[in-house]
């Protein structure tokens, strides 16, 4: 969870992602910019900011994301940092086949950054 008591945790407070994607810093940004939302609408609303169903909603909308970038980046980092001969060998052909493929490259690339 991100959130505890009057406590929500945005950036690497709340997720620790390796660097190898550049990925830290965008969920980073994206959690703020869900919890200051959160926060105006609870504001709006006359709701204390603290309170845990306000807290509760910005964990709704970042948890789940959070934990499948990193898990996402992790599985990355374990193909990459494969060095047995077949493995190697099977992540060049997918990496050679996945630059010819334009729409799959535009697919991943809109998730990284969804």
């Amino acid at each position: 969870s991100l959130v505890a008591e009057r406590v929500a945790l945005v950036g690497d407070s709340g997720h620790v992602m390796h660097p190898l994607a550049g990925q830290g810093l965008n969920m980073g940004l994206e959690d703020v910019q869900s919890l200051v939302s959160v926060l105006e609408q609870a504001a709006q609303a006359g709701q204390d900011l603290g309170a845990p169903q306000v807290l509760n909603s910005y964990n709704k909308q970042r948890y789940a994301r959070n934990l499948a970038m990193q898990g996402v980046v992790d599985k990355i980092w374990h193909v990459f940092g494969a060095r047995a001969a077949p493995l190697v060998a099977m992540r060049s052909l997918a990496m050679s086949g996945l630059d010819g493929f334009e729409a799959a490259k535009k697919m991943l690339l809109k998730g990284m950054m969804a």
